[in-house]
């Protein structure tokens, strides 16, 4: 749902299409169904950085790299102003039930953001020594 309470959250996404309970694949569908959009989103600015005119790879490195920063910034900035607010407030009796779903709710879609932002890391990376050890290992020859 929609709200900070821990009732609304779809259970029903984890179960779609299973024939029997699996703790890990019920959590992993519900993970996925959850952070589907914005991981969609991510992979599709991604894109959007590949297909910029003329770029150059360098400057396709640092675009990535930015975005991977920014977004990293984002997350662990909104993380931080929640536990400064809960920490602040944490003698009222609503942060235990706004606050605290919201810090699990972040802390949670913080840790899908790091997971997705390093594999998007690794896999620019990967490409990118997979790409000199071509270029060093390519013999080229003038005809």
């Amino acid at each position: 749902g929609n709200s900070n309470s821990l009732a609304s959250v779809d259970l029903g996404a984890g179960y779609v299409g299973l024939r029997e309970y699996s703790e890990v694949k019920v959590a992993l569908r519900m993970g996925l169904h959850a952070y589907a959009g914005p991981a969609l989103a991510g992979a599709r600015l991604f894109c959007a950085l590949t297909t910029a005119p003329s770029i150059t790879w360098n400057q396709y490195l640092q675009s990535v790299w930015r975005v991977i920063n920014i977004f990293a910034l984002q997350r662990v900035y909104q993380l931080v102003i929640y536990c400064v607010i809960a920490t602040i407030f944490r003698h009222h009796l609503f942060v235990w039930t706004v606050f605290s779903p919201k810090l699990l709710y972040d802390f949670v879609a913080t840790v899908f953001s790091m997971q997705s932002l390093s594999t998007i890391g690794n896999i620019v990376l990967l490409t990118h020594v997979t790409s000199w050890f071509a270029r060093l290992f390519t013999y080229k020859t003038t005809l």
